[in-house]
Protein backbone atom coordinates (compact mmCIF):
# COMPACT_ATOMS: atom_id res chain seq x y z
CA UNK A 1 0.00 0.00 0.00
CA UNK A 2 2.65 2.21 0.40
CA UNK A 3 3.85 2.41 -3.20
CA UNK A 4 0.28 2.68 -4.65
CA UNK A 5 -0.48 6.41 -4.61
CA UNK A 6 -0.38 6.75 -8.03
CA UNK A 7 -1.43 3.91 -9.64
CA UNK A 8 -4.18 3.18 -6.95
CA UNK A 9 -4.11 -0.34 -7.67
CA UNK A 10 -5.92 -1.44 -4.26
CA UNK A 11 -8.84 -0.57 -3.02
CA UNK A 12 -8.07 0.73 0.32
CA UNK A 13 -5.53 3.51 -1.71
CA UNK A 14 -8.22 4.45 -3.60
CA UNK A 15 -10.47 4.86 -0.31
CA UNK A 16 -7.81 7.01 1.54
CA UNK A 17 -7.42 9.27 -1.67
CA UNK A 18 -11.09 9.75 -1.86
CA UNK A 19 -11.06 10.87 1.43
CA UNK A 20 -7.73 13.31 0.68
CA UNK A 21 -10.34 14.53 -1.98
CA UNK A 22 -13.71 15.13 0.18
CA UNK A 23 -11.69 15.93 3.57
CA UNK A 24 -8.97 17.45 2.29
CA UNK A 25 -7.10 17.28 5.52
CA UNK A 26 -4.14 19.74 6.11
CA UNK A 27 -1.79 16.96 7.34
CA UNK A 28 -1.21 13.40 7.40
CA UNK A 29 1.24 11.04 9.32
CA UNK A 30 2.10 7.27 7.63
CA UNK A 31 3.65 5.16 10.95
CA UNK A 32 5.76 2.48 10.04
CA UNK A 33 9.21 0.91 11.50
CA UNK A 34 12.40 0.46 9.85
CA UNK A 35 15.28 -1.26 10.54
CA UNK A 36 18.80 -1.86 8.55
CA UNK A 37 21.28 1.12 10.18
CA UNK A 38 22.55 1.00 13.47
CA UNK A 39 21.72 4.38 14.21
CA UNK A 40 21.10 5.86 18.13
CA UNK A 41 17.55 7.35 16.96
CA UNK A 42 14.62 6.46 18.31
CA UNK A 43 12.69 7.01 15.42
CA UNK A 44 13.23 9.00 11.91
CA UNK A 45 11.13 11.10 10.01
CA UNK A 46 10.70 12.76 6.96
CA UNK A 47 8.72 15.27 5.09
CA UNK A 48 7.84 14.85 1.35
CA UNK A 49 10.12 14.43 -1.02
CA UNK A 50 9.46 15.01 -4.47
CA UNK A 51 11.61 17.84 -5.58
CA UNK A 52 8.13 19.62 -6.71
CA UNK A 53 6.89 19.97 -3.02
CA UNK A 54 5.18 23.53 -2.70
CA UNK A 55 8.09 25.24 -1.09
CA UNK A 56 5.68 26.38 1.50
CA UNK A 57 5.21 23.10 2.31
CA UNK A 58 8.69 21.66 2.50
CA UNK A 59 10.38 25.02 3.91
CA UNK A 60 8.27 24.89 6.89
CA UNK A 61 8.35 21.16 7.89
CA UNK A 62 12.48 21.49 7.80
CA UNK A 63 12.81 24.69 9.42
CA UNK A 64 9.98 24.72 11.96
CA UNK A 65 7.99 21.61 12.64
CA UNK A 66 9.99 18.62 12.75
CA UNK A 67 13.24 20.66 14.40
CA UNK A 68 10.38 21.94 17.49
CA UNK A 69 8.95 18.92 17.23
CA UNK A 70 12.26 16.89 17.51
CA UNK A 71 13.07 19.27 20.53
CA UNK A 72 10.09 18.58 22.73
CA UNK A 73 9.93 14.66 22.31
CA UNK A 74 13.76 15.09 22.75
CA UNK A 75 12.77 17.38 26.83
CA UNK A 76 9.95 14.91 27.81
CA UNK A 77 11.45 11.61 26.75
CA UNK A 78 15.35 11.99 26.37
CA UNK A 79 15.13 10.43 23.38
CA UNK A 80 16.53 11.83 19.75
CA UNK A 81 15.07 11.36 16.45
CA UNK A 82 16.40 12.81 12.87
CA UNK A 83 15.65 12.42 9.56
CA UNK A 84 14.93 9.36 7.91
CA UNK A 85 18.17 7.52 6.42
CA UNK A 86 20.27 4.63 5.96
CA UNK A 87 24.89 4.56 6.25
CA UNK A 88 26.29 4.00 3.00
CA UNK A 89 29.43 3.20 2.26
CA UNK A 90 30.92 4.33 -0.97
CA UNK A 91 30.46 2.12 -4.20
CA UNK A 92 31.39 2.85 -7.31
CA UNK A 93 30.32 6.32 -8.70
CA UNK A 94 27.82 6.47 -5.24
CA UNK A 95 29.84 8.51 -2.23
CA UNK A 96 29.58 7.28 1.04
CA UNK A 97 26.84 9.24 3.15
CA UNK A 98 23.66 9.43 5.29
CA UNK A 99 20.77 8.57 2.37
CA UNK A 100 17.16 9.03 2.45
CA UNK A 101 14.11 6.56 0.46
CA UNK A 102 12.65 7.32 -2.65
CA UNK A 103 11.41 10.80 -3.98
CA UNK A 104 8.74 9.36 -5.95
CA UNK A 105 4.77 10.02 -5.38
CA UNK A 106 3.49 6.47 -4.77
CA UNK A 107 4.73 6.70 -1.20
CA UNK A 108 2.21 8.28 1.22
CA UNK A 109 4.28 10.99 2.66
CA UNK A 110 5.32 12.21 -0.36
CA UNK A 111 1.97 11.74 -2.73
CA UNK A 112 0.63 14.32 0.25
CA UNK A 113 3.22 16.79 -0.29
CA UNK A 114 2.09 16.90 -4.24
CA UNK A 115 -1.22 17.81 -3.50
CA UNK A 116 0.02 21.03 -1.23
CA UNK A 117 -0.80 19.40 2.55
CA UNK A 118 1.86 18.50 5.13
CA UNK A 119 3.12 14.82 5.19
CA UNK A 120 5.18 13.40 7.77
CA UNK A 121 6.26 9.57 7.66
CA UNK A 122 8.00 8.13 10.80
CA UNK A 123 9.70 5.48 11.23
CA UNK A 124 10.24 4.28 14.69
CA UNK A 125 13.86 2.21 15.14
CA UNK A 126 13.32 -1.77 15.04
CA UNK A 127 15.51 -2.49 17.24
CA UNK A 128 14.04 -0.53 19.94
CA UNK A 129 11.50 -2.46 22.40
CA UNK A 130 8.11 -2.68 21.09
CA UNK A 131 7.75 -0.34 24.17
CA UNK A 132 9.43 2.01 23.09
CA UNK A 133 8.60 1.95 19.52
CA UNK A 134 5.12 2.66 20.18
CA UNK A 135 5.68 5.29 22.94
CA UNK A 136 7.90 7.19 20.44
CA UNK A 137 5.57 6.50 17.70
CA UNK A 138 2.90 8.39 20.15
CA UNK A 139 5.25 11.57 21.13
CA UNK A 140 5.52 12.06 17.37
CA UNK A 141 2.16 11.86 16.43
CA UNK A 142 1.00 14.06 19.82
CA UNK A 143 3.61 16.55 19.10
CA UNK A 144 2.68 16.63 15.48
CA UNK A 145 -0.88 17.52 15.90
CA UNK A 146 -0.01 19.67 18.99
CA UNK A 147 2.61 21.71 16.89
CA UNK A 148 -0.13 21.71 13.99
CA UNK A 149 -2.95 23.16 16.44
CA UNK A 150 -0.69 25.59 18.01
CA UNK A 151 0.46 27.00 14.25
CA UNK A 152 -2.75 26.37 12.45
CA UNK A 153 -3.37 29.65 10.86
CA UNK A 154 0.11 29.34 9.21
CA UNK A 155 -0.52 26.04 7.85
CA UNK A 156 -3.74 27.13 6.41
CA UNK A 157 -2.01 30.04 4.96
CA UNK A 158 0.81 27.49 3.30
CA UNK A 159 -1.93 25.20 2.06
CA UNK A 160 -3.95 28.77 0.39
CA UNK A 161 -1.10 29.83 -1.07
CA UNK A 162 0.10 26.20 -2.48
CA UNK A 163 -3.80 26.02 -3.90
CA UNK A 164 -4.17 29.01 -5.50
CA UNK A 165 -0.64 29.45 -7.69
CA UNK A 166 -0.72 28.71 -11.16
CA UNK A 167 2.33 26.28 -12.10
CA UNK A 168 1.09 27.17 -15.75
CA UNK A 169 4.18 28.06 -18.00
CA UNK A 170 6.66 26.73 -15.15
CA UNK A 171 9.13 23.79 -15.29
CA UNK A 172 8.77 20.88 -13.03
CA UNK A 173 11.47 17.92 -12.50
CA UNK A 174 10.34 14.84 -14.22
CA UNK A 175 13.18 12.66 -12.79
CA UNK A 176 15.39 13.43 -10.00
CA UNK A 177 18.25 12.12 -8.03
CA UNK A 178 19.85 12.67 -4.55
CA UNK A 179 21.60 16.01 -3.41
CA UNK A 180 24.54 15.85 -1.19
CA UNK A 181 24.54 18.17 1.47
CA UNK A 182 26.48 21.51 1.32
CA UNK A 183 28.77 20.28 4.58
CA UNK A 184 28.59 17.08 6.07
CA UNK A 185 27.08 16.18 9.32
CA UNK A 186 26.38 14.63 12.10
CA UNK A 187 24.48 11.50 12.71
CA UNK A 188 24.55 9.46 15.79
CA UNK A 189 25.39 6.15 15.25
CA UNK A 190 24.56 3.36 17.48
CA UNK A 191 25.04 -0.71 18.37
CA UNK A 192 22.64 -3.47 19.37
CA UNK A 193 22.58 -6.69 21.35
CA UNK A 194 21.29 -9.97 20.98
CA UNK A 195 19.04 -11.65 22.90
CA UNK A 196 16.34 -13.93 23.45
CA UNK A 197 12.66 -13.18 22.12
CA UNK A 198 10.87 -14.11 25.56
CA UNK A 199 7.39 -15.51 23.54
CA UNK A 200 9.47 -17.34 20.14
CA UNK A 201 12.47 -18.20 21.49
CA UNK A 202 14.20 -16.90 18.14
CA UNK A 203 16.94 -14.51 18.14
CA UNK A 204 16.57 -10.84 18.49
CA UNK A 205 17.83 -7.51 17.93
CA UNK A 206 17.97 -4.53 20.43
CA UNK A 207 19.66 -1.32 20.82
CA UNK A 208 21.59 0.04 23.72
CA UNK A 209 22.06 3.62 24.59
CA UNK A 210 24.98 3.65 23.03
CA UNK A 211 25.35 6.64 20.24
CA UNK A 212 28.19 7.27 18.31
CA UNK A 213 28.70 10.65 16.60
CA UNK A 214 29.83 9.97 13.07
CA UNK A 215 30.77 12.75 10.25
CA UNK A 216 29.02 12.02 7.20
CA UNK A 217 27.35 13.78 3.82
CA UNK A 218 23.80 13.57 3.68
CA UNK A 219 21.47 12.81 0.77
CA UNK A 220 18.07 13.45 2.29
CA UNK A 221 16.91 15.85 -0.21
CA UNK A 222 16.74 15.86 -4.17
CA UNK A 223 17.18 17.73 -7.15
CA UNK A 224 15.85 17.44 -10.51
CA UNK A 225 17.62 15.44 -13.34
CA UNK A 226 15.52 16.14 -15.83
CA UNK A 227 13.06 18.72 -16.14
CA UNK A 228 9.74 19.65 -18.33
CA UNK A 229 7.25 22.56 -19.03
CA UNK A 230 3.70 22.26 -17.20
CA UNK A 231 1.39 23.21 -19.78
CA UNK A 232 -2.30 24.66 -19.69
CA UNK A 233 -3.88 21.29 -20.10
CA UNK A 234 -3.46 17.29 -20.88
CA UNK A 235 -6.12 16.21 -23.17
CA UNK A 236 -6.45 12.01 -22.35
CA UNK A 237 -8.67 10.26 -25.84
CA UNK A 238 -12.18 8.88 -24.88
CA UNK A 239 -10.52 5.24 -25.34
CA UNK A 240 -8.70 5.50 -22.52
CA UNK A 241 -10.99 4.48 -20.09
CA UNK A 242 -8.98 3.09 -17.42
CA UNK A 243 -6.66 6.09 -17.66
CA UNK A 244 -9.83 8.20 -16.93
CA UNK A 245 -10.88 6.42 -14.16
CA UNK A 246 -7.49 6.54 -12.43
CA UNK A 247 -7.42 10.66 -13.18
CA UNK A 248 -10.76 10.81 -11.23
CA UNK A 249 -9.83 8.61 -8.85
CA UNK A 250 -7.09 10.92 -7.64
CA UNK A 251 -10.28 13.82 -7.14
CA UNK A 252 -8.31 15.93 -10.42
CA UNK A 253 -10.55 18.73 -12.05
CA UNK A 254 -11.73 17.03 -15.43
CA UNK A 255 -13.96 18.44 -18.45
CA UNK A 256 -15.43 16.97 -21.18
CA UNK A 257 -14.47 17.99 -24.69
CA UNK A 258 -17.50 17.94 -26.48
CA UNK A 259 -16.97 20.16 -29.20
CA UNK A 260 -13.41 21.07 -31.09
CA UNK A 261 -12.11 24.70 -29.35
CA UNK A 262 -11.59 27.01 -31.78
CA UNK A 263 -7.81 27.82 -32.40
CA UNK A 264 -6.45 24.92 -30.03
CA UNK A 265 -3.29 23.78 -30.48
CA UNK A 266 -1.85 21.12 -28.95
CA UNK A 267 1.64 19.15 -28.79
CA UNK A 268 2.22 15.18 -29.17
CA UNK A 269 5.05 13.71 -27.78
CA UNK A 270 6.54 11.18 -30.33
CA UNK A 271 7.65 7.69 -29.07
CA UNK A 272 11.05 7.09 -30.30
CA UNK A 273 12.26 3.96 -27.72
CA UNK A 274 10.55 2.16 -24.70
CA UNK A 275 12.54 0.08 -22.20
CA UNK A 276 10.39 -2.56 -20.95
CA UNK A 277 11.34 -3.72 -17.49
CA UNK A 278 11.48 -7.67 -17.08
CA UNK A 279 11.18 -8.02 -13.42
CA UNK A 280 7.12 -7.62 -12.25
CA UNK A 281 7.08 -4.77 -9.49
CA UNK A 282 3.39 -5.42 -7.80
CA UNK A 283 2.16 -6.81 -10.96
CA UNK A 284 3.56 -4.25 -13.57
CA UNK A 285 6.35 -4.15 -15.79
CA UNK A 286 7.90 -0.88 -15.58
CA UNK A 287 8.66 1.38 -18.99
CA UNK A 288 10.54 4.33 -20.00
CA UNK A 289 10.25 6.47 -22.93
CA UNK A 290 12.21 8.86 -24.77
CA UNK A 291 11.59 11.02 -27.30
CA UNK A 292 10.24 14.95 -27.72
CA UNK A 293 7.50 16.74 -27.56
CA UNK A 294 6.49 17.79 -31.55
CA UNK A 295 6.12 21.62 -32.67
CA UNK A 296 2.22 22.63 -31.92
CA UNK A 297 -0.14 22.24 -34.18
CA UNK A 298 -4.48 22.45 -34.91
CA UNK A 299 -5.55 19.83 -32.49
CA UNK A 300 -7.82 17.10 -33.48
CA UNK A 301 -9.90 15.68 -30.91
CA UNK A 302 -12.16 13.13 -30.92
CA UNK A 303 -15.82 14.03 -28.89
CA UNK A 304 -15.73 12.92 -25.50
CA UNK A 305 -11.92 13.76 -25.26
CA UNK A 306 -11.26 14.23 -21.21
CA UNK A 307 -9.27 17.38 -20.83
CA UNK A 308 -7.24 18.23 -17.33
CA UNK A 309 -6.71 21.46 -16.83
CA UNK A 310 -3.33 22.75 -15.11
CA UNK A 311 -4.64 25.62 -13.09
CA UNK A 312 -6.10 23.56 -10.34
CA UNK A 313 -4.74 23.11 -6.90
CA UNK A 314 -3.79 19.20 -8.03
CA UNK A 315 -1.68 20.38 -10.96
CA UNK A 316 1.66 18.57 -9.52
CA UNK A 317 -0.45 15.26 -9.10
CA UNK A 318 -1.57 15.62 -13.06
CA UNK A 319 2.15 16.55 -14.20
CA UNK A 320 3.91 13.58 -12.47
CA UNK A 321 0.34 11.14 -13.30
CA UNK A 322 0.40 12.06 -17.41
CA UNK A 323 3.85 12.97 -18.42
CA UNK A 324 5.51 10.68 -20.41
CA UNK A 325 9.36 11.24 -18.93
CA UNK A 326 7.98 10.86 -14.92
CA UNK A 327 9.04 8.44 -13.19
CA UNK A 328 6.52 7.77 -11.26
CA UNK A 329 3.46 8.06 -14.04
CA UNK A 330 1.70 6.05 -16.40
CA UNK A 331 4.22 4.91 -18.59
CA UNK A 332 6.43 4.29 -15.48
CA UNK A 333 4.01 2.01 -14.35
CA UNK A 334 3.19 0.00 -17.46
CA UNK A 335 -0.36 1.33 -17.51
CA UNK A 336 0.25 2.37 -21.37
CA UNK A 337 2.44 -0.61 -22.30
CA UNK A 338 -0.53 -1.76 -24.60
CA UNK A 339 -1.07 1.83 -26.71
CA UNK A 340 2.88 2.91 -26.11
CA UNK A 341 4.50 1.74 -29.90
CA UNK A 342 7.91 3.08 -30.87
CA UNK A 343 7.93 5.86 -33.82
CA UNK A 344 4.17 7.02 -32.98
CA UNK A 345 3.02 9.59 -30.59
CA UNK A 346 2.18 9.35 -26.76
CA UNK A 347 -1.47 9.03 -27.02
CA UNK A 348 -2.20 11.96 -24.32
CA UNK A 349 -1.59 15.10 -25.84
CA UNK A 350 -0.99 18.82 -24.09
CA UNK A 351 -2.07 22.20 -25.12
CA UNK A 352 1.13 25.02 -24.00
CA UNK A 353 0.59 28.26 -22.19
CA UNK A 354 -2.02 30.34 -23.51
CA UNK A 355 -2.78 27.64 -26.27
CA UNK A 356 -6.18 27.45 -24.69
CA UNK A 357 -7.49 31.07 -25.17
Amino acid sequence: LNRDQMKLDAPDSRALVGLYSEYVPHLSMDLHTTHGTRHGYHLTYAPPLPPSTPVEIDSFMRASWLPSVTRTVKAATGWDMYYYGGARQARGEREGGWYTFSHQPRYVSNYIGLRNRFGILGEAYSYASFEERIAISYWLTRESIEFAYNHASEIQSRTAQADARSLIGDSLGVRAIPKRSEQPVTILMGETTEEENPISGQRMLLRTDVQIPAEMYEFGTFQPSEWEAVPAAYFVPPELTEVIELIKAHGLTTLTVQQMPQGLQTQAFQVDSIQTSERDYQGHNAQEVWGDYQPPRPADLAPGTIMVPMDQPLARVAFHLLEPRSDDGLVAWGLLNETLREGEPYPILRALSGALG
